[in-house]
């Protein structure tokens, strides 16, 4: 063999067939058959010339790139493993062998003298391996492909690198047509199943009708002029449908997000359970006009508005991507809208489930449609709007629709739950609310009617709408409430226990409420008489205390005032009421004059008149106000009235003006607001006059109670008591001065102790009058009172009183209580007499001798206080500068002597005495009667009475037992001394001695035979003042041996100047 220039290779002489090897660039040639032998050549090799009647055999690697000429065979060995050939640069090639049972890949040049195996024939590829064909659109049509297939090729793949249209290209066999990226074709439906489009971008236009599924690889498809109905290979595909004909597009459960332009007017998608069309078109519309929906689908706003959904029958779900106007398609179940807009949605009768968004309000337009469904709207201002007929009450199976309003043109039909959750602004007019279910019903501003039922109901009015309209249901009882409002509306209440509540303020007078059966109020009701005859037969309920109905009209048939309601303000015009409980208040201030109040009924009323309401000059024209039997209060005018108040304890206002008073019989009180409104130059203004035994009250209100001797009382008849205003803010200084009997009328009782001001001041002085007088002082001030002759009871308050008596006499059948405070009784006499404190004087006073009008002992009258019979506690005796007696009680007193030579006897309790001046101090004659008696200021002066213990005058020695004196001895058979032993706190009877002890000091012993007192001190300082305790000591054993008996009967401080010696020497026990 030779090879040229060319890297050709020729052959000199050869076999029949020739090998080809190759080991590092070098070929190996050897030949069998024929001319047998071997040879080599240098790469490369450019091309092998091959003889006739030889078969050169090669291998494919070393084969590509090879020109193979001559008449003989090239025989190119495939990889026995399998291989694509497509890439393979070899030309001349007579025959490729295929190894069995493997993959290749050929062009259809090479697949047309392709064998398999050794034996197999050129041209025939069936084989257990898979055998495909890859090569240009060009060279597989026109029926090669075909060809191919019936040769065995399992696959065969055609190439569209440029884009054409190959429409008329036969793809018969052909598998699989790939498209060039960034290409446009144009090709049949049956060839568009065939194409492969992942390369790149490629759009492709349809000639003929398609159906199924469209190529998913490529992008965009341009339908022909059919009624095409195609499903989308890919969510993102583009597709155009023609206008002669209607598309039907299905894009099953994808989120498609091309760009679709349907053009014929009622084109069609189909979609299921997980479809989003809202990236098709950018959000707008779908250019679709009708949606067949299985299951949910999500889409923006402007696509559902352009198209009409025909859904299954199960669950149909859509979801809007984007705000807006919705409207509501008939087979859709449910709706979810945006979050990323506000959303309006207009739904049709039945139900439909709306979902709204947190972040967005969401409107929903019921119309006048009755809806359904669960509605979960999550914004805070959330609204429904409605017109007539609108119901919503299925809504949430009738809980609150989670909307926040509602607007409302004209009716609506709702449950209570639902009204609670809305607020109504309405269009004016007649709009009206239906509820269902009853319960508590707020009513709203702009509504005008309420029918209510379905159970018991209760409508609350609004204030902006007092003339709300409220229809009931025959079942269920209806209660409307006004509160404090004034109504005007009508209330057709069809039940017969139907209900009105209307609190203070409340004026229902302008309402009808023909069909409300009762009324419950409280505090302040205006109504008018025919209401008022309504509910009271139908039942008023007033739980407070000072409920009050007031009317408009006249009562004057004996209507029977409600017993619930405690106050009643009547109308102008005659009334004739029958009281229905005690102490109802009657405000009649609204009667003319010359009008009649007749009340009748056992119980007790107060009746308020007012003033330029009647008529004025006589009597006669005034206005006569004529009591029931029970307790009234009646207060009148300016003008001239007369008052027939009947039995029972009444109270009655006159007010000014000349009037007829007649509480008749009953404890009744005449109130008026000044004195000048009661006196009028010293006389009472009105007639007063009360009937019977009874005990009656003239009170002054807003003023002191001031009274002169010339006060002439003598016009009231059987009014016993002047009394002041109960009242704690204002000063009063209340004087009421009385002299002589004659002007009293029947008056016994002055009472000022309803005036709790501290500051406010009671003088009261009956001197001269001789009736039995009660007398109160102001009831925390400080009061000065002065009793007359007569058996008076006189009260003090809780401030400082004094009490001031001229004489004993006076003072004898009197009682005086103090009543809190330090108090002081003054007694006054210049007759030397014994003021006598017994019982009638209550604990706690304090008696002082004295010719002032102060709390200040004074004078030098020898007058006495002797209060040995009181029994209610200890009292406080002062003298004056006087020789006076103080004697004590049987308790602890405080008795304090005055300048004079007064005699001090203080009785069984532990009393208090202080010594002035020249005083008697009387002991008692035992010690129980004495009690231990406290007395300060012993003097030289003072003397002490002992001789009640000890037999007076009968062997009394007086001694001084000096501290030096160590023989000292006690002997009380012969009367002569007593020791006390040294640095003794107390003396008992271990203390003393009856023989000689050294160490024994003592001090004053008064003594008689088997008795003795000891003034006795712990003290060992040798002047022996007047201080310490007073002992009665005494001998019980009447054998003739001592036993001694030690009791404290006093102590003395206050008098370290006087010595016991010189107290003794003075001669000082008696």
């Amino acid at each position: 063999m030779t090879k040229d220039g060319g890297n050709i290779v020729y052959f000199t002489a050869a076999g029949t067939l020739i090998d080809v090897s190759e080991a590092a660039g070098t070929y190996t040639f050897t030949s069998s058959g024929g001319t047998a032998g071997s040879d080599t050549a240098l790469a490369p090799i450019a091309g092998i010339v091959v003889p006739a009647s030889t078969t050169l055999s090669i291998s494919s690697v070393l084969a590509s790139g090879v020109a193979f000429t001559g008449a003989g065979t090239a025989l190119v060995i495939a990889d026995v493993g399998g291989e694509d050939l497509t890439a393979f640069t070899g030309t001349g090639v007579t025959v490729f062998e295929l190894t069995t049972g493997q993959n290749y890949t050929l062009t259809a040049a090479q697949a047309a003298i392709g064998r398999i195996g050794a034996g197999g024939t050129a041209g025939v590829l069936t084989d257990a391996g898979t055998i495909t064909v890859d090569d240009t659109l060009a060279n597989l049509g026109a029926g090669v492909a075909a060809a191919l297939k019936t040769a065995g090729a399992d696959s065969v793949v055609a190439t569209a690198a440029t884009g054409a249209d190959i429409s008329a290209v036969d793809v018969a066999g052909i598998d699989s047509i790939v498209l060039g990226a960034g290409q446009n074709y144009t090709m049949t439906a049956a060839q568009a199943a065939l194409v492969d489009g992942t390369a790149g971008a490629q759009a492709v236009t349809l000639t003929t009708l398609a159906t199924g599924v469209l190529a998913a690889t490529v992008e965009s498809f341009i339908l022909g002029d059919f009624t095409n109905d195609v499903t989308l290979g890919d969510p993102a595909q583009n597709v155009t449908g023609p206008a002669g004909n209607v598309t039907t597009l299905t894009i099953g459960g994808n989120a498609a997000t091309g760009i679709w332009a349907l053009a014929n007017g009622a084109d069609v998608l189909v979609a299921t359970t997980g479809a989003n069309i809202a990236g098709v078109n950018g959000g707008a519309a779908t250019t679709a006009e009708n949606l067949t929906l299985t299951g949910a689908i999500t889409m923006a706003q402007a696509q559902h508005e352009a198209l009409t959904i025909a859904a299954g029958t199960g669950t149909d779900a859509v979801t809007i991507a984007t705000g807006g106007a919705v409207t509501g398609q008939s087979g859709v179940e449910s709706y979810t809208v945006s979050s990323g807009g506000s959303n309006t949605l207009a739904v049709l009768t039945g139900a439909t489930d709306i979902n709204g968004s947190a972040s967005n309000a969401t409107t929903v337009n019921v119309g006048g449609n009755t809806v359904s469904g669960t509605w979960a709207l999550a914004h805070t201002a959330d609204e429904i709007v409605a017109t007539n007929g609108a119901n919503i009450s299925g809504v949430n199976l009738g809980g609150a629709t989670t909307a926040e309003k509602l607007t409302l043109a004209d009716g609506i039909t709702m449950t209570q739950a639902q009204h609670a959750g809305l607020a109504v602004t309405a269009d004016g007019g007649t709009d009206s609310i239906t509820i269902t279910n009853g319960g508590a019903v707020a009513a709203q501003a702009s509504i005008e009617t309420y029918n209510v039922g379905g159970a018991a109901s209760n409508v609350t009015v609004n204030a902006a709408t007092t003339g709300l309209i409220v229809n009931g249901a025959a079942g269920f009882a209806t209660t409307v409430t006004v509160d404090g409002k004034t109504v005007t509306g009508t209330y057709a209440l069809a039940n017969g226990a139907d209900v009105l509540v209307a609190m203070t303020g409340g004026d229902i007078s302008g309402a009808n409420t023909t069909s409300v059966e009762s009324l419950t109020m409280s505090l302040n009701v205006t109504m008018t008489a025919a209401q008022y005859i309504a509910f009271n037969t139908g039942g008023i309920t007033a739980a407070g205390a000072t409920d009050r109905i007031i009317l408009t009209g006249s009562l004057n048939g004996g209507q029977t005032l409600n017993a619930a309601v405690e106050n009643f303000t009547l109308a102008a015009g005659p009334h004739n009421v029958v009281l229905g409980a005690s102490g109802q208040s009657i405000n009649a201030t609204a009667l003319a004059a010359s009008s009649a109040l007749t009340l009748s009924g056992d119980f007790a009323a107060e009746i308020s008149l007012s003033m330029g309401n009647l008529l004025g000059g006589t009597a006669n024209g005034g206005l006569l106000v004529t009591g029931g039997a029970g307790a009234n209060t009646i207060t009148t005018g300016a003008g001239t009235d007369i008052v027939l108040a009947s039995d029972g304890a009444d109270m009655i206002t006159g007010g000014d003006g000349v009037d007829t008073l007649n509480g008749e019989s009953g404890n009744d009180s005449f109130f008026y607001g000044s004195m000048a409104q009661f006196l009028t130059g010293g006389l009472v203004v009105d007639q007063i006059i009360n009937g019977g035994g009874d005990t009656d009250a003239v009170v002054i209100n807003a003023d002191a109670v001031v009274l002169t001797a010339l006060s002439d009382l003598t016009r009231m008849t059987n009014v016993e008591q002047i009394k002041a205003q109960t009242q704690s803010a204002t000063l009063h200084a209340h004087s009421i001065v009385i002299s002589s009997n004659a002007l009293l009328g029947g008056v016994n009782t002055i009472d000022l102790s309803g005036d709790t001001k501290s500051t406010s001041t009671g003088t009261i002085d009956f001197t001269g009058v001789t009736n039995a007088m009660t007398l109160k002082g102001v009831g925390a001030g400080v009061n000065t009172i002065t009793g007359g002759s007569g058996a008076d009871a006189l009260f003090g308050g809780t401030g400082n009183d004094l009490f001031l008596f001229g004489s004993a006499a006076a003072a004898a059948a009197d009682t005086v209580e103090g009543g809190g405070g330090t108090d002081t009784v003054l007694f006054r006499s210049t007759a030397g007499e014994t003021l006598v404190v017994d019982d009638h004087f209550i604990a706690g006073l304090s008696y002082l001798v004295t010719t002032n009008s102060t709390a200040v002992a004074a004078g030098t009258t020898s007058e006495n206080i002797d209060a040995s019979t009181h029994t209610l506690g200890g009292v406080k005796l002062t003298g004056n500068g006087g020789n006076n007696i103080l004697t004590g009680s049987a308790d602890a007193d405080t008795l304090v002597g005055g300048g004079g030579i007064d005699t001090v006897r203080g009785g069984a309790g532990n009393d208090t005495i202080n010594v002035s001046g020249t005083t008697t101090l009387v002991f008692e004659a035992t010690a129980s009667a004495n009690g231990v008696d406290a007395l300060t200021n012993v003097n030289a002066n003072s003397k002490f009475k002992f001789s009640d213990f000890l037999v007076t005058g009968v062997g009394m020695q007086n001694a001084v037992v000096d501290a030096t004196n160590g023989g000292v001895r006690l002997d009380l058979t012969g009367g002569d001394h007593i020791g006390v032993r040294y640095a003794s706190s107390t003396l008992i009877s271990a203390n003393i001695v009856t023989s000689f002890t050294a160490g024994i000091a003592g001090q004053v012993l008064v003594a008689d035979n088997g008795k003795a007192v000891v003034f006795s001190s712990s003290s060992n300082i040798s002047h022996q003042d007047a201080i310490g305790s007073i002992y009665y000591v005494e001998d019980v054993d009447a054998t003739g041996a001592q036993d001694f008996i030690v009791t404290l009967v006093g102590t003395m401080t206050g008098s370290s100047t006087l010595s016991i010696s010189e107290l003794a020497a003075s001669n000082g026990f008696i």
